[in-house]
């Protein structure tokens, strides 16, 4: 794995991991845009919706990370419960109910903000506000999106599978740091593509 030896190769990683985070969140931003233009009868142009991703850029950098830190808060608390109440012994049975539950909270968070992108995109609300919009717009229907944000994730994680097996391959050759990059943005991209396939 690639690790900064000097200033050069942190101002490197640096770079690659700017540019790793604009090619997570622009192609959903930008799909989002080019399917609301079409929705409404007009002409949806490459540029335009490019356009319209890298002007959200900000707020899109934003939302992931209220993203991540809402995941993480939620999953923590679990795991933090889980060691109040199944240490030392950390039986199975309750290292199971953890991971059930933890997958249920992230679960839940993401039905219940599945709209937070298309309304930042398109309704150009805040992080914050595109949050509680996707919360009401998300209301009643969350089994549903349940279903489908369940069939759309299947194939990702199968691509995920595959592209992290040919990366170990490629651990070999010396340029594994190169090919992970590579692989990373592709499956954002892939990833970027199934969540708004639907």
């Amino acid at each position: 794995r690639f690790m900064p030896q000097g200033p050069g190769d942190v101002w490197l990683s640096a770079a690659l991991l700017l540019l790793a985070l604009v090619t997570y969140v622009a192609p959903p931003a930008a799909i989002t845009q080019r399917a609301f233009q079409s929705m409404v009868g007009r002409k949806a142009t490459f540029g335009n919706s490019v356009g319209a991703a890298f002007a959200a850029f900000p707020r899109l950098v934003l939302l992931a990370i209220l993203l991540m830190l809402s995941y993480g808060i939620a999953e923590g608390l679990i795991l933090y419960l889980l060691i109040k109440v199944a240490a030392p012994t950390f039986a199975f049975g309750w290292t199971l109910v953890a991971l059930v539950l933890a997958a249920a909270a992230y679960l839940f968070l993401s039905v219940a903000w599945w709209l937070a992108l298309p309304a930042l995109v398109i309704e150009r609300a805040g992080p914050i506000g595109c949050l509680r919009r996707s919360w009401a717009l998300t209301a009643g229907t969350r089994w549903r999106i349940l279903a489908v944000l369940l069939l759309l994730t299947l194939p990702n994680i199968l691509i995920q599978f595959l592209l992290a097996w040919i990366s170990r391959g490629q651990a070999a050759s010396g340029d594994a740091a190169i090919v992970e990059f590579a692989l990373g943005t592709a499956a954002a991209i892939v990833g970027g593509f199934f969540y708004f396939a639907g």
